[in-house]
């Protein structure tokens, strides 16, 4: 309901219709029951839990509502599930999420929110999806205050979650030298009861 359309989105909708692709707007509470276009596949089920939400929220400190605006999603596959934050921020966890009790927070897999700031992944939400790996997409500017900030790695193994960073791609680096730079694009492969995290 709520799309900053700059050349970055133009740009989107143009490669996917290019591609032959088609674009839908999600709202929250959308699910592959009841939406024809999140049906992906019969064992998969997916739960929109947040979407143009910004316009609920206060400007953030990058002086837009835009992050919490990203579709907040849980996807799952048989007894595998992965929940994909987008950009969104810790305010529309608290408000759509976490103290919602009839909403399944538990995951596997937890793609963290906003390149893995601590704005956007507070302690109740991680604690409430009990995630046993992380992942987070980022780059890092050296001073751990970048995209990805180093405090988030305290809630993650606090957690008990192996995180995966494409900046520092080794959960063993990241425990004990989280600035250490490793690049490397991650892939997720679940059969529905297990899963396996590559690194190439």
């Amino acid at each position: 309901d709520h799309i900053e359309r700059d050349y970055y989105y133009s740009r989107a909708i143009s490669d996917v219709q290019n591609a032959g692709g088609s674009v839908y707007e999600v709202s929250r509470g959308h699910t592959s029951e009841i939406q024809e276009f999140l049906q992906w596949d019969a064992q998969v089920d997916v739960e929109v839990w947040s979407a143009g939400a910004g316009d609920d929220f206060p400007i953030t400190h990058e002086g837009t509502r835009n992050n919490n605006d990203s579709p907040l999603m849980k996807i799952s596959y048989d007894e595998f599930s992965l929940v994909l934050g987008g950009d969104s921020e810790n305010e529309v966890h608290e408000c759509y999420v976490t103290d919602i009790p009839e909403i399944n927070v538990e995951t596997d897999i937890y793609k963290a929110s906003h390149h893995g700031r601590t704005d956007s992944n507070d302690r109740d939400f991680v604690d409430a999806m009990d995630p046993q790996t992380v992942l987070i997409s980022t780059i890092d500017d050296g001073s751990c205050n970048g995209l990805f900030q180093c405090a988030t790695l305290g809630i993650f193994h606090a957690a008990n979650a192996d995180v995966f960073r494409t900046d520092c791609a080794s959960p063993e680096l990241n425990r004990s030298n989280p600035t250490r730079k490793k690049n490397a694009n991650i892939y997720v492969l679940s059969d529905g009861q297990y899963y396996l995290v590559h690194l190439k």
